[in-house]
Order: structure tokens, then C-alpha cells, then sequence
């Protein structure tokens, strides 16, 4: 079975993993596919990076933590056979190599058992800053697939700044950069900005049929055709309530197309500014709107 054939999906489970810079739409895309009757839906558990975790982890233990056979040490851990003639007394790098992978494919097997989440759906998690894993999950997770939300940094700046202002005012500390101020805050959440699109634009480069970009625009003035694409992306023969929830924004009131360019008038212009400045000519296909 190839990684790219339809459902049923078979072993290992196929996942979509929705990310982009925060405040980009992620959250309305995760909850619209999560609609879907063939999708189980995780919110912000950041599986890809815990998956990296283990896998870095237990690489380095297979590596590493491998006793000398000559020395006639017994071996830590034991993943394969390993021949005690002369010249074998270290594991070769394709054993490590075959034990990470079988270890840490062992490792997210349970958690989606503990999850409860049958074997013939796709597991879908939204957590925007897995994006800046996209890369590694292309080269290390088969059947996997890769969602990424794009939104003028502009608009994404002023949500973000009105975020955290929220989140004083009830007396929350943000845990970003509570001490700067706008314009530095600004600079450091658009350099965010486009060094998360670069990193998902090389994961692309290596697998183009695996990651998918969609603009926040397109989403909310199309959406339409946007659930469609989605929906063809990981294989889901399309549902009403799919296209219903995105059309109507699910838990809101509708979707306030007019907001769309309303960070023209929320954000001052030295913090437009320094957006403009930090993204540099990665701005310019927002300028035509």
C-alpha cells in the first residue's frame, strides 16, 4: 500500500497536521475538517514534535548507550540480533536505524490506542507551532500530510497584540514576551512569521503533494472550494457539514468577511512598519489583497 492510496488507511494511520503562525486560521480549519464523520480530531497536542521527541531520544539511546560487544559488555537494549563474530562489535547505523524507527512507531501506535481512535480514520491535529517540524515529518513519517495556514502578517500582528492585551486584562501573563513592547513584539512575531513559511515551503519542496498551502482569505471568502481541497487532500469524499461549518464560521456568528483588512486600522503605523520591514519582500502578494 502506497502512502498516497485512498482510505481505508491500514497501518500506520495516515495524519493530517494543520499549523501555521498563530493566529493564521488554524483553529477554524482543525474544527472544519474535525466535522468531517471519517476525521478524529486532536486540538494543540503537538504530536508531530512529541513524535520527534522520542524518536531523537531513542536514536540516540540505540547509538550512543549500545555497549561495546567485543568488550563483552551486555547490551543495554537488545533491538536487534546482533552477530558476535570479529568486526561486529558495534551495532551498524542501519540497526540504529531500524530500531528508532520501530520504537518510535511503537510509541504513537499507543498513544493513538489510548486515544480510542478507530483504525480507519485520519488523525488530524491542529497545532500551529508544529509547523516548524513540517520538514522533519515529511522525511520521517509516512502517511502523513501537512495543512498550512497563511494570513497577511499584518492582520496576524494586530490579532496577536489584541490576544495578549485580552489575556492581561483578565490577568493572564502571556508567555511569549511579556516585557517588550508593541514594535518588538511586532519584529519578533513576524520574523515567527516567516520563518515558520520557510520551513513548510522546503517541506514542500521535498514532497509537494504532502503539503498544502491555504490562504486566510480564500478560506473565508471561498469557503466552498477551500473545504473541497481540503477535504481531496487527505483523500475524504466531501460532506455537507464541512462546507456548512466553514461557511458559517461553526462557533461564531458567521464569518466577518469585513474584518479581513480591519488591521489597517487597529495596528499604529510604526508597528505596521516594522512588519513590513522584518518580512520583507515576503509581503508584497499581500499588497494586491
Amino acid at each position: 500500500m502506497s502512502d498516497d492510496d485512498p482510505i481505508p488507511l491500514g497501518e500506520p494511520q495516515r495524519f493530517l497536521f494543520v499549523g501555521g503562525p498563530g493566529r493564521s486560521g488554524t483553529t477554524l480549519m482543525g474544527r472544519t475538517l474535525g466535522m468531517h464523520s471519517q476525521v478524529s480530531y486532536l486540538e494543540e497536542t503537538f504530536l508531530l514534535f512529541r513524535y520527534r521527541q522520542v524518536r531523537d531520544v531513542t536514536h540516540h539511546l540505540y547509538r550512543d548507550a549500545w555497549p561495546d560487544v567485543r568488550a563483552g559488555k551486555e547490551a543495554l537494549l537488545r533491538p536487534g540480533q546482533v552477530r558476535r563474530q570479529k568486526g561486529a562489535e558495534r551495532v551498524t547505523r542501519g540497526d540504529v536505524n531500524r530500531s528508532t524507527d520501530r520504537m518510535s512507531r511503537f510509541w504513537l501506535q499507543v498513544m493513538v490506542e489510548r486515544l480510542g481512535i478507530p483504525p480507519d480514520e485520519v488523525i488530524l491535529d491542529k497545532s500551529p507551532r508544529d509547523v516548524a517540524h513540517y520538514s522533519w515529518g515529511v522525511s520521517n513519517l509516512p502517511r502523513s500530510r501537512y495543512l498550512v495556514m497563511v494570513r497577511d502578517p499584518r492582520a496576524v500582528i494586530a490579532s496577536r497584540l489584541e490576544q495578549e492585551q485580552r489575556r492581561k486584562d483578565t490577568g493572564y501573563v502571556p508567555g511569549a514576551r511579556p516585557s517588550a513592547d508593541d514594535l518588538d513584539r511586532a519584529a519578533y512575531w513576524a520574523k515567527q512569521w516567516v520563518d515558520y513559511l520557510a520551513i513548510a515551503e522546503a517541506a514542500q519542496r521535498h514532497n509537494a503533494e504532502r503539503v498544502l498551502f491555504v490562504q486566510y482569505r480564500d478560506m473565508l471568502l471561498e469557503p466552498a472550494r477551500v473545504a473541497e481541497a481540503a477535504q481531496a487532500f487527505v483523500y475524504l469524499d466531501p460532506e455537507p457539514e464541512v462546507t456548512s461549518y466553514l461557511e458559517t464560521g461553526g462557533y461564531r456568528d458567521g464569518l466577518l468577511t469585513d474584518q479581513l483588512d480591519s488591521w489597517k486600522d487597529r495596528l499604529h503605523n510604526e508597528v505596521i512598519a516594522a512588519v513590513v520591514e522584518t518580512v520583507g519582500a515576503r509581503i508584497e502578494p499581500f499588497e494586491s489583497g
